[in-house]
């Protein structure tokens, strides 16, 4: 940051301090080129230094206005950092989404790690709900609720979520409607946000971000909405999941069936070529042939 600047006057050196170095280069910039050509609009997007000590993002706009003896901007300062960590954390959600060198897994435990971040949570769980029992398959960070492990439903914040189609918010349990249940009792997690994830139309589990602490502020429209958006796509993720395992499972099935009797079973491509056989078949060959019999034609095997 530099030197600390004296701002018990307003200055401009005052009011650049505020703002964050990666961007006073930019805002200096546009500064001067506004002030050059004051026909134009002013519109910057930066981060200024909050009272809190964080960054926020806001947006400055401002007009010339000519009173005959000076011109004069006039100007609004708009704070958009919600605005700006939504669209941030979107744009992280869909780089992750689209990874090619993830696997599917790989890709929810990331949306998982990204969600935790931007909801300023402590741990997120994806659960399956079988029957009494809650069922985690996901979990951020691993190491605090760990895959695979099993909890009462009716123990679980899960139990006040599951089958709603809406995402359900808590920001201090302990004061609320939950407060005397087995879950806030077990569990004492005060901020909670979670949904319902849907596959194949069916209620399957749950989408949660949570921590002990209480949060001070209440989960906004945003943050609702990108709970939702994650668990539709975990929901689509997990469904994609069971579609494939479904195929993988009746393609050994088939492949059971088909090497497992006597009937000689092939399969040909467009131009004839053997890409498949059945043990039977491929035992009609020459013990020192059969490894060189996929990829040719039936006729190519004959003088």
């Amino acid at each position: 940051m530099g030197q600390a600047v004296d701002c018990s006057t307003i200055t401009l050196e005052c009011l650049r301090s505020y703002i964050h170095p990666d961007d006073q280069p930019r805002v200096k910039a546009s500064w001067q080129y506004y002030l050059e050509h004051t026909e134009n609009e002013l519109d910057i997007v930066y981060r200024i230094r909050h009272k809190s000590g964080e960054w926020h993002w806001i947006r400055e706009t401002g007009n010339s206005v000519d009173d005959g003896d000076h011109v004069k901007t006039a100007g609004l300062y708009e704070d958009i950092d919600d605005k700006k960590r939504e669209e941030e954390a979107l744009n992280q959600f869909y780089e992750a989404t689209i990874d090619r060198e993830l696997s599917s897994d790989q890709k929810i435990q990331k949306v998982l790690q990204l969600g935790v971040s931007y909801l300023d949570t402590e741990l997120a769980m994806v659960s399956e709900i079988l029957g009494n029992d809650y069922v985690v398959i996901h979990s951020e960070p691993p190491k605090i609720i760990r895959p695979k492990q099993r909890f009462n439903y009716a123990g679980t914040y899960c139990s006040h979520v599951f089958g709603t189609s809406q995402v359900m918010a808590w920001t201090d349990a302990g004061h609320s409607n939950i407060s005397s249940y087995p879950c806030y009792e077990n569990q004492s997690l005060n901020t909670y946000i979670g949904t319902t994830l849907f596959v194949d139309n069916d209620a399957y589990g749950t989408l949660a971000f949570a921590k002990k602490d209480i949060r001070k502020k209440p989960f906004s429209l945003q943050e609702k909405n990108l709970v939702r958006l994650i668990g539709k796509w975990i929901s689509l993720e997990i469904t994609q999941q069971q579609n494939l395992k479904k195929i993988k499972d009746s393609e050994h099935f088939s492949r059971l069936v088909q090497d497992s009797i006597p009937d000689l079973i092939f399969v040909k491509d467009e131009k004839f070529r053997i890409v498949r056989g059945n043990p039977a078949f491929m035992n009609v060959y020459p013990e020192s042939m059969r490894d060189s019999i996929i990829g040719t034609t039936t006729i190519e095997s004959y003088d």
